[in-house]
């Protein structure tokens, strides 16, 4: 892949929340600010948060929805740069925005959002009025994702949810983690949920029946992605896995860093992660970040089974010590690493054509865009 832009964001805030869309690439940062770009690189506006961080984004054609501090949704005009609205009703910070269409109206859209005071609320973004507060999760509400008429959230109780968004009413209540529920992913009439106990799990869309429990690892979930025939995770101790999602076994599991996969996409059928290496093996201070790409073929989900001793990684030969996988790193045929070392990797995403690292080096946030031309 060849480096197409490296652009130096101003200011000293940090990575908060990132989305992109077909046509723009969108950062919030933890001091309010959120700077927005098109998908050829342009810095088109800085939008203000006014209450401060931004955990949460969400985009659609030419709108964006902003997550504030005070329990605030704004609605963004895109082209112009102005707000058109705030959605008040929640009483502290929003952690997860969704937006979509209304089934059979494809001019009007709805937004879910869920925040730190434990509801989810349903506004009609084009009046703002708030249509449903859905209750019952007990913690903050971590992820959304609409499918039709039926929302899914997870939460820090442990616990996912599948709701009915026309009634408001909640069908069935997914238990089994015992850590928060951190990443979710809904697709194939199939709900995979990921946690801060390592544990990924399949449930039914149409029953929340458990289908399949496909890792137990000894650290948690970092990040979570799926494509049409694969899962694929990263954990908070360097790992990568992926399995099949026809036959819900792993295939393939590499230490792809020393600590924490802080980031990670698939693009073009590649993993691509980004974590930090050297140093003490459990301590990441004053170590270097890197973005790995890995050419696992994911297009079918069929790969050949790698024998790896165990459910939970760390029963890996010498409990995946990082000394031994960086030696093994340095000779992985699969691995390749883009640019030079950061100090943080914050994201990891894709637009049409290219890929989207946002990383810290020398003290800014810094947006790369690559792309696959040599």
């Amino acid at each position: 892949m060849k480096l197409h832009l490296a652009y130096a964001i101003p200011g000293e805030g940090v990575v908060s929340s990132f989305c992109s869309t077909t046509k723009y690439i969108l950062i919030g940062l933890n001091d309010g600010k959120i700077h927005v770009f098109d998908t050829n690189e342009n810095h088109v506006h800085t939008l203000l948060e006014p209450t401060g961080s931004v955990w949460a984004l969400a985009a659609f054609e030419t709108a964006l929805l902003s997550g504030g501090k005070d329990g605030s949704v704004r609605v963004w005009d895109l082209i112009s740069g102005s707000q058109l609205r705030t959605l008040q009703g929640h009483s502290s910070l929003i952690r997860s925005i969704y937006w979509a269409q209304y089934p059979d109206h494809h001019t009007r859209h709805y937004a879910a959002s869920g925040s730190t005071d434990g509801q989810i609320r349903i506004w009609d973004v084009n009046s703002g009025h708030c249509v449903h507060v859905l209750s019952g999760h007990e913690a903050t509400i971590y992820c959304l994702e609409v499918r039709g008429d039926i929302l899914v959230s997870t939460s820090g109780d442990c616990k996912a949810k599948i709701w009915c968004l026309g009634t408001g009413k909640c069908l069935f209540t997914l238990r089994g983690h015992s850590r928060s529920v951190m990443s979710l992913v809904v697709k194939r009439e199939r709900v995979i949920t990921a946690g801060l106990d390592g544990e990924v799990r399949i449930w039914g869309l149409a029953d929340g029946s458990l289908i399949a429990l496909l890792a137990r690892h000894s650290s948690p979930i970092s990040n979570f992605r799926m494509n049409a025939s694969t899962v694929i995770a990263s954990t908070t101790d360097g790992w990568l896995f992926a399995w099949s999602l026809e036959t819900y076994h792993r295939y393939w599991a590499r230490k792809a860093h020393d600590h924490a996969v802080t980031a990670m996409a698939v693009h073009r059928g590649m993993i691509v992660s980004g974590g930090k290496d050297g140093g003490g093996y459990e301590d990441a201070c004053g170590s270097d970040a890197w973005v790995r790409v890995w050419s696992l073929d994911l297009g079918d989900g069929h790969a050949k089974e790698e024998n790896f001793g165990g459910e939970v990684a760390s029963s890996l030969p010498n409990g995946g010590a990082a000394s031994d996988k960086q030696s093994q790193r340095s000779h992985d045929q699969q691995c390749v690493e883009l640019g030079g070392p950061a100090e943080v990797v914050w994201r990891i995403g894709t637009v049409p054509g290219k890929l989207i690292v946002l990383v810290s080096k020398r003290g800014g946030v810094v947006l790369e865009t690559w792309t696959d031309k040599e």
